[in-house]
């Protein structure tokens, strides 16, 4: 009876490995074949083998389109925030509607703080989702207007002497730039966008980290619009809070976190809406609108 039992044992076990080695089989050839698994569960984007991920015509993973689509701050620096994955982008659009939904450079606090609101962020959500300028460039078209903020000619008086020259010298037609073109606010027309360009916080910033706010402190702020966090009291606690030490930057970190988190919530497309996109920045059928640029996305709310 004892040699019997084992002898069903034995079989029990090879016929497990036999299913085992069967699935495991199967799922190679579907993760292989990513058309005929396409025709068995349409509308369904399949996982494929590491070895096709160098075509670019491989249909990428959510999480591995994801993964080589980082957010800035994880390239360079800064306080790291939980993408989700599996997200979809729109197919198309367009570069003024996008804009529509984007605080000028030339808002004063009561329209800034206006914009932001309407998209549900509070006014520390605000303060830290700014800090985000910290980085990148800018087109002195946009630079807080040194020379011509209200059209008058005049210079703008709070603008301290020190960062006044030194916006002089990064831009220095920056007169000839805002008498030709009154307002800075973007436009759709290419040959409108100034061709220099300026980083967006002296002295120039390595990473997403809080000196933003302590040049706004000095009146150092590139952009009007930044610069108005310090007119209103409730913004300009936050920012003083920010750059006061190690724990402002701490609670900066967690303030930017948060905001990021609930920044990317925002609008999220579902169902049949939008697609996977092959390349971060460029739909599928990319598609070339009437001011010859490609089309391209705008997540800033």
């Amino acid at each position: 009876m004892a040699i019997f039992t084992k002898v069903i044992l034995v079989m029990a076990l090879l016929i497990f490995r036999i299913l085992v080695l069967a699935l495991l089989i199967f799922r190679i050839t579907s993760v292989s074949n990513p058309t005929e698994l396409s025709n068995t569960i349409p509308d369904q984007d399949p996982i494929v083998d590491v070895s096709a991920i160098a075509s670019p015509a491989s249909r990428l993973s959510y999480d591995f389109y994801r993964n080589t689509c980082p957010a800035a701050e994880e390239v360079i620096g800064g306080p790291y925030y939980p993408v989700l994955t599996g997200r979809r982008d729109c197919k198309i659009s367009y570069f003024n509607e996008a804009t529509n939904h984007i605080p000028q450079p030339t808002d004063n606090e009561t329209q800034l703080y206006r914009a932001f609101s309407q998209r549900g962020f509070n006014a520390r959500e605000t303060v830290a989702l700014l800090g985000g300028h910290n980085i990148g460039r800018i087109g002195c078209g946009v630079i807080r207007a040194p020379f011509n903020l209200s059209g008058t000619g005049n210079l703008d008086p709070s603008v301290p002497a020190d960062p006044l020259n030194e916006m002089r010298r990064r831009c220095p037609d920056q007169d000839q730039v805002d008498s030709e073109s009154p307002s800075p606010a973007p436009s759709s027309d290419s040959s409108a966008m100034p061709a220099k360009s300026n980083n967006n916080s002296m002295p120039d910033g390595e990473k997403v980290d809080t000196h933003i706010y302590k040049n706004l402190l000095k009146g150092k702020g590139l952009l009007f619009s930044d610069q108005q966090l310090i007119a209103r009291a409730t913004t300009s606690r936050i920012v003083r809070a920010y750059a006061s030490d190690d724990r402002g930057e701490q609670a900066f970190g967690k303030d930017f976190t948060r905001a990021m988190i609930k920044l990317s919530n925002l609008d999220v497309l579902s169902g049949d809406e939008g697609e996977i996109r092959l390349s971060c920045s460029l739909p599928r059928n990319t598609r070339v609108l009437d001011y010859g640029q490609p089309s391209m996305v705008f997540v800033y709310a």
